[in-house]
C-alpha cells in the first residue's frame, strides 16, 4: 500500500518506503561505491520493483552508464521514468535529457519539455536552462518569452553556465520577453566570451559593433523602435514580428527576409528587408549582419494611393532608392 501511494505522489508513502528498505539500499550503496556493480543491481532490483525511488535512479544510472557493460538507455529510461513519477528531480532531468536526444526512446520533445519541467519544479537547477530555451523555441511547449527569461534569470542566479550567459544576453539585446537592456546584454556576453564560448565570442563583437555604429549616429530613423543605422538582423526580425508582420522565409542563408506586411503596411502584400553580408566577420548569412534595405510590394492599384504611400515612406526615412512595376499593370516595388 506504500508502494502504491507513493506512486501517487504521498510523500509519506515514499518516506516510510525508504525506511521499510534502508538496510538493503545502504547495502547496494556500498557495494556501489566499492565499484562492484552487479552485486548492486542485485540488491536493488527487488526494491526498486517495491516502489524505492533512490534505488531506481540509481538502477537508471548503471545502466545509462554502462557500468555493466554496453550503456542500455532504453532500460536505464524504464528506471528514470519509474522515479520520475515520484517526483525525483534527478531522475526526471535524465529522462528529459534521454527523451530530448532520442537515446533508448522515441525523441519527444513534448515529454522531454514535461520532464525538464518536472526537475526544476523539484529543484534540479541543470533543468532550468533547458526549460527557459524550450520555453524561448517554443519546442514541446507553446513559446512564451517572458517565463523564458524568468527561467534563464533563475539559471543564471542559480547555475550560471555560459550558455545561459550567452542566451539571456541575446534576449536583453533584443527586448525579449522584457526590457531591452544592451548594458547587460553586453556584461554576460563578456562573461560567456571569458569562458570560451564561440557563440558569445561573436555576439560580444556583434553588439560592440552595433553600438559604435549608434554612438555615431545617434540621430539616426528609427523602424520598429529600431535605429535604423547598425541594426542587426536579430534586432529587426524580433522588431518586425512585435510589430504585427508575419514571417513567410527567414533563413540566413538568403540575403533578405520575406514577411507578410499587411498588418503594418496597410495595402502591401508583401515585405522584403535585406541585411548587408558578413557585416559582422561571420559566415555568409548571420544574426550580426546590418540592415541594408527594406522592399515593400503593393498589388494592383490607384496610382493617387501609391504615390501617397511613397510619400509617407520618403518624409520619415528619404526618397526611395528606387521603385519599379506599375499601378496600372500589376504589383508596385
Amino acid at each position: 500500500w506504500f508502494r502504491k501511494a507513493s506512486t501517487a505522489g504521498d510523500q509519506y508513502s515514499k518516506n516510510s518506503l525508504n525506511t521499510i528498505f534502508a538496510d538493503d539500499y545502504k547495502k547496494g550503496l556500498k557495494l556501489y561505491e566499492s565499484k562492484k556493480f552487479s552485486e548492486a543491481l542485485q540488491v536493488w532490483l527487488p526494491i526498486a520493483k517495491e516502489g524505492h525511488y533512490d534505488a531506481q535512479g540509481y538502477l537508471g544510472d548503471i545502466y545509462r552508464l554502462g557500468k555493466l557493460g554496453t550503456p542500455d538507455y532504453s532500460e536505464a529510461a524504464k528506471w528514470y521514468n519509474l522515479a520520475a513519477d515520484q517526483d525525483g528531480a534527478y531522475e526526471a532531468y535524465q529522462l528529459a535529457l534521454l527523451l530530448k536526444d532520442g537515446k533508448g526512446v522515441s525523441k519527444n520533445t513534448r515529454e522531454a519539455y514535461k520532464y525538464f519541467k518536472k526537475a526544476a519544479d523539484n529543484g534540479k537547477s541543470d533543468a532550468y536552462f533547458y526549460v527557459a530555451y524550450f520555453l524561448s523555441e517554443g519546442e514541446g511547449v507553446s513559446k512564451d518569452l517572458t517565463a523564458a527569461r524568468s527561467w534563464y534569470e533563475k539559471a543564471l542566479s542559480d547555475k550560471p553556465s555560459s550558455a545561459v550567459q550567452n542566451n539571456l544576453a541575446l534576449m536583453y539585446q533584443r527586448g525579449e520577453g522584457g526590457e531591452k537592456d544592451l548594458t547587460k546584454a553586453k556584461e554576460l556576453f563578456k562573461l560567456a566570451a571569458d569562458s570560451g564560448n564561440e557563440y558569445a565570442v561573436n555576439n560580444l563583437k556583434t553588439l560592440e559593433n552595433m553600438l559604435a555604429i549608434q554612438k555615431k549616429h545617434p540621430n539616426s530613423p528609427k523602424l520598429f523602435g529600431i535605429h535604423l543605422y547598425g541594426a542587426t538582423r536579430d534586432e529587426m526580425r524580433s522588431a518586425i514580428k512585435e510589430a504585427g508582420a508575419r514571417p513567410t522565409r527567414e533563413k540566413y542563408s538568403y540575403f533578405a527576409d520575406n514577411y507578410n506586411s499587411r498588418n503594418i503596411m496597410p495595402g502591401s502584400t508583401e515585405m522584403l528587408v535585406f541585411y548587408s553580408q558578413e557585416s559582422d566577420g561571420n559566415d555568409y548569412g548571420s544574426s550580426g549582419d546590418y540592415l541594408a534595405q527594406i522592399q515593400y510590394k503593393f498589388p494592383s492599384s490607384n496610382k493617387w494611393y501609391i504615390d501617397e504611400i511613397k510619400d509617407l515612406l520618403s518624409q520619415k526615412y528619404g526618397y526611395p532608392d528606387n521603385s519599379y512595376g506599375s499601378s496600372n499593370l500589376g504589383e508596385v516595388t
